[in-house]
């Protein structure tokens, strides 16, 4: 809880004696600037509320007008979003520790008291009020995030497409993504950003918001698609924000007819499995996004794609997984699982070389975002 900031109690009760004591006790342990405005009734506690100036009320449940649990699940009702510390006799204690498990956020007995325990309950209501918010906020971000992941893989002739995303916290910097490109070319992103959490979800939102944009505007004026050339812009644009985050980004474009594969790599790279199990690094071609407008991006020679060949675009959250000696699951465990069921499913695929990276954790903890997105060649 901020130290600095200004409290608003409302406190409900009768008795002016309780009043005054509760005035006390929080002048003594509360240690922070606060207002309380009290009210002898929950009739008049209910208008009170009304204002929307409240941070927390303290509700005696033994009321003129009103009695035990109903008097909380009335003001419940009109003030949801406010924490409320019931203070309670000791014969009211079996229903305060009720009201709680309705949605208080602490009781405090009267007999007991005192500048610390009512000081201590109030600190924790706010804290615990606050946390519960912010999880909330962060559960919809992840609802929110979700649905801009790709729903289903694009259906094309020849080719079997499968990726997911795992985060390691509510909000997540990874991302993937395909994009509609001239022709009959399909764009495939693979990003991180750096770190995770809120910030790097939201500058994926921005680089994936960026990346389709601009790819569209491409395929609408009839260019051959050029990675190398829409990362750059994609960098140009993240480098005018404020405090944007480091990306990373690998950007491959497909098209399934002629099997040809045109990539750009901004500080990430993908592997190409062949056929007859030769594996073909595709380098990174330029820094990552976000460290210089200036900065060119070019695309990489093009590759021919054979039938039975396999590409394979990991984020670094997967190969560097790791263990509490500090040993990472490294590219070569993550190639070897991936030649190990080639012959399954792309989304099998996909499944498996997670479940390698989190089963090599000494205690399948991720400590970061992780995609992986498998392309096969039929």
């Amino acid at each position: 809880m901020n130290e600095t900031r200004h409290i608003r109690i409302l406190l409900i009760e009768d008795s002016p004696t309780s009043a005054v004591l509760t005035q006390v006790c929080l002048e003594e342990g509360l240690g922070q600037p606060f207002t309380l405005e009290t009210v002898d009734s929950l009739a008049a506690g209910l208008e009170k509320i009304d204002d929307g100036e409240r941070d927390l009320v303290l509700l005696d449940l033994t009321l003129p007008d009103c009695y035990g649990l109903e008097t909380f699940s009335r003001l419940r009702r009109k003030a949801p979003g406010i924490p409320i510390v019931v203070l309670t006799g000791l014969v009211d204690q079996d229903t305060a520790v009720k009201a709680v498990s309705l949605g208080a956020e602490e009781f405090v007995l009267k007999e007991e008291s005192s500048a610390t325990t009512l000081s201590r309950a109030v600190r924790f209501a706010l804290e615990r009020h606050q946390r519960q918010h912010i999880e909330r906020e962060l559960h919809a971000a992840h609802e929110v995030q979700q649905t801009l992941y790709p729903s289903s893989a694009p259906d094309l002739p020849g080719l079997e497409i499968a990726g997911a995303v795992w985060p390691a916290e509510a909000a997540c910097g990874d991302y993937f993504d395909y994009v509609s490109l001239q022709g009959n070319t399909l764009g495939i992103a693979v990003g991180d950003v750096t770190g995770h959490g809120m910030r790097a979800a939201l500058t994926m939102v921005e680089t994936r918001a960026y990346l389709r944009v601009l790819s569209r505007a491409a395929a609408q004026n009839g260019a051959p698609p050029d990675p190398g050339a829409i990362l750059g812009d994609v960098n140009d644009l993240l480098c005018g924000g404020s405090g944007t985050l480091l990306v990373t980004l690998f950007f491959v474009c497909l098209n399934p007819v002629t099997r040809m594969l045109l990539y750009a790599g901004a500080g990430q790279e993908a592997y190409l499995l062949r056929a007859d199990g030769q594996v073909e690094d595709l380098e990174s071609t330029g820094l990552p996004l976000g460290l210089d407008a200036t900065m060119a991006i070019p695309s990489a020679e093009p590759v021919q794609l054979q039938s039975g060949d396999l590409l394979l675009l990991p984020t670094d959250g997967i190969f560097e997984a790791r263990q509490r000696d500090g040993e990472l699951f490294g590219a070569a465990r993550m190639l070897e699982t991936v030649q190990g069921c080639r012959d399954q499913p792309a989304q099998e695929i996909v499944s498996a070389v997670h479940r390698a990276a989190r089963e090599f954790t000494s205690n399948g903890v991720q400590d970061d975002d992780m995609t992986v997105v498998v392309i096969k060649v039929k």
